[in-house]
């Protein structure tokens, strides 16, 4: 590479990252569970459901390390709890 490549990479690597830090900040909502839960699809609720019992499961036996399978359509959850 000669010199001139190399300064225009420079350059170009200088202007997008002063661009990203200069950007401005987007304030964050929060969502409360119950508005997430009305518009949330099926496989959105089972998730939200499973990782909240994964949780609870974990702080009750955190000797194991669990696991959660959903299928396809979302109608089913398999938990296991393995020893880790």
């Amino acid at each position: 590479m000669n010199r001139r490549t190399v300064l225009k990479a420079g350059l170009v690597i200088a202007a997008t990252s002063h661009a990203a830090t200069n950007a401005p900040e987007t304030p964050v909502v929060p969502v409360s569970v119950d508005d997430f839960l009305k518009a949330a699809t099926p496989a959105e609720v089972a998730r939200y459901h499973t990782n909240a019992l994964l949780e609870a499961l974990s702080e009750m036996r955190p000797d194991l390390r669990w696991a959660a399978f959903t299928d396809i359509d979302a109608s089913n959850v398999s938990i296991q709890g393995m020893v880790a």
